[in-house]
């Protein structure tokens, strides 16, 4: 809300405010990196160098670190449901994805991709999955627990949440970059 930025509401806004996440794109435009530390730190997770914890969107797993860069390019992988993407990654720290992600990448959460998709770093107008599932989905047992997983962006650039389907889809790898 306006109201919390702290302006006088009768004195008229000349500059346009900060954003509190800077994208910047690499010097090749092969990559993006993301500096969310304008956030405030009770809104960011721990530094993660493997595979994150396959989580719901309420958890602490979905989450910024205080940085992160996207991989230099995406990968493409098919016949696989996010479901079976999502629970093929078995161990924090080994990835499904060996062989398609670079070594240290990982998928991204909910709001990395969202991230991405917000300042058009790396969707491309493709299927882009996460690594977040919906808290009322199949993977929680509630509601509409036949077909629907997690969260992953369209082609148009609308996140939704997947149904169970198998589908040919990208992803683009992200991975932490620690800040001290």
């Amino acid at each position: 809300c306006v109201r919390n930025l702290g302006f006088d509401r009768d004195v008229e806004l000349k500059a346009t405010p900060q954003d509190f996440v800077k994208c910047e794109q690499s010097d090749d435009n092969s990559y993006y990196t993301f500096t969310c530390t304008y956030l405030n730190e009770a809104a960011l997770r721990d530094y993660n160098s493997g595979e994150l914890i396959y989580s719901d969107q309420n958890s602490s797993m979905n989450q910024l670190y205080k940085k992160f860069e996207t991989a230099t390019s995406k990968v493409t992988y098919s016949s696989t449901s996010f479901y079976d993407l999502n629970h093929n990654v078995t161990n924090v720290g080994s990835s499904y994805l060996a062989g398609y992600c670079p070594e240290g990448y990982r998928l991204p959460n909910q709001v990395e991709l969202s991230m991405m998709v917000n300042y058009s770093a790396g969707t491309d107008g493709q299927k882009n999955v996460s690594r977040t599932y919906w808290s009322f989905g199949a993977e929680t047992g509630a509601l509409n627990k036949s077909t629907n997983y997690g969260f992953f962006v369209l082609q148009n650039g609308n996140m939704t949440i997947s149904n169970g389907d198998s589908y040919t889809t990208t992803t683009r790898c992200v991975r932490d970059i620690r800040v001290d």
